[in-house]
């Protein structure tokens, strides 16, 4: 693995936090976390860059959706002006990284945009000569961090160039039912084998989806079966199921608020 880190991160919210706090402890992190999508990839990298910023960091979010040429996109939401002349883009983030004074991080949401970009394997390898070029000559901490549904070996197209083998990669990927489980354990309401196999039918496991819907059910107002319809609209998975089951009706029954929302819809 040209000595990168490899985690799998069964939990959002638990191992995955830790494998991203294990990760930024370094000055020079670079961290690739990768999954399905809607599993909470950016949720968790907009966690390790508040961390950072919490810490004095300067950050800055780049959404490779945002544009066509990946780097010439990093360089106008870094607020850089592309170079003119003969200097390439390329050169002129390079610029920008070794005048660093401050610690700063920098997020490349949507990173399969610039995957299936005629000039991605390009950007790959800026990103890889970033990473050296901070590691040997830069005296500020630089944390790079990438989002992608793709797992990063798979990032470069030309197979006589190397894979992108770089830094830490964080695999997010759908939890079992006993990782649903644990999830919802860590709230304060009550919950039944039986409702914990319901949540898991209705999330497919996507972590983030879980996680959210245990944060809902903690609201006054909310009980964990009206949360569940709430998960129609967040899941990214195919796997919901368009009407309740006879648990989540009877649960419900006994909910006030989700009998109020009932009544008013029908």
């Amino acid at each position: 693995m040209d000595g990168s880190e490899t985690a799998t991160a069964p939990t959002f919210g638990g191992v995955a936090d830790i494998e991203v706090d294990n990760a930024i402890a370094q000055p020079h992190a670079m961290v690739t976390i990768y999954g399905p999508r809607g599993i909470g990839k950016s949720s968790l990298m907009q966690r390790a860059v508040s961390v950072l910023k919490r810490r004095g960091y300067d950050t800055h979010w780049i959404d490779l959706t945002m544009g066509s040429d990946p780097v010439e996109t990093t360089l106008a939401l870094l607020h850089i002006r592309s170079p003119g002349g003969r200097e390439s883009p390329q050169h002129t983030l390079f610029e920008f990284v070794l005048g660093l004074t401050r610690p700063t991080a920098i997020a490349f949401d949507e990173v399969d945009v610039a995957a299936d970009h005629p000039k991605g394997d390009s950007f790959f390898a800026t990103l890889r000569r970033l990473r050296i070029m901070t590691q040997e000559k830069l005296k500020s901490s630089l944390c790079l961090f990438l989002a992608s549904e793709r797992p990063p070996w798979m990032f470069v197209r030309d197979v006589s160039q190397s894979p992108f083998n770089v830094g830490r990669h964080i695999h997010l990927r759908p939890l079992d039912i006993e990782g649903t489980e644990e999830l919802l354990a860590m709230g304060s309401f009550a919950i039944t084998p039986s409702e914990v196999t319901e949540v898991f039918r209705w999330t497919g496991g996507h972590p983030a989806t879980v996680q959210r819907l245990a944060l809902e059910a903690e609201r006054p107002d909310h009980s964990l079966a009206s949360c569940c319809l709430l998960v129609l609209i967040w899941s990214p998975t195919p796997m919901i199921s368009a009407t309740f089951s006879l648990l989540w009706s009877s649960r419900a029954s006994q909910s006030r608020p989700f009998h109020d929302w009932l009544e008013g819809s029908g």
